[in-house]
C-alpha cells in the first residue's frame, strides 16, 4: 500500500485578512494607510502562496516554443492579428485567447481582481 504525504502548507502570515464577500474585502482595502498620490495595482489569487509567474514561464517546454506557439496563432488567425502594430499588441489579444504568454494580468481596480 501506498501512502500519498501532503505537501507542508506555508505558514499563513498572522495580519491576513480572509475574504469571504465583497464587502470584507472593501473593509481590508479602507484598513491599508496609503499615500493619497500612491497607484496601486491588484492581482485575484485564491491564496497567498500564489506565485506571480506568467503562464508561459509555468513550463519550461511553453517558454521554449515561445516562437512557434506565437507565430501558429497568427498564421491560424491572420484576420484578428492583422491590425497589431507592436509585439505588445499581439501579446495582449494571445492573452484574450487565453494562450500562454510572458503578461501578467494587473489591475488598478480591486474588485476585478477579486
Amino acid at each position: 500500500m501506498k501512502i500519498k504525504l501532503k505537501t507542508p502548507t506555508a505558514v499563513e502570515p498572522a495580519n491576513v485578512d480572509r475574504v469571504g464577500s465583497v464587502r470584507t474585502f472593501l473593509d481590508a482595502l479602507v484598513k491599508f494607510d496609503r499615500p493619497e498620490d500612491a497607484i496601486y495595482y491588484y492581482r485575484g489569487h485564491e491564496s497567498f502562496t500564489y506565485e506571480l509567474k506568467p503562464t508561459i514561464y509555468r513550463d519550461a517546454n511553453l517558454i521554449q516554443n515561445e516562437d512557434v506557439i506565437f507565430k501558429e496563432l497568427i498564421l491560424r488567425c491572420p484576420n484578428d492579428f492583422a491590425a497589431m502594430t507592436s509585439t505588445f499588441q499581439t501579446l495582449v489579444k494571445m492573452q484574450h485567447y487565453a494562450l500562454p504568454t510572458r503578461l501578467l494580468d494587473l489591475t488598478t481596480n480591486p474588485l476585478i481582481a477579486l
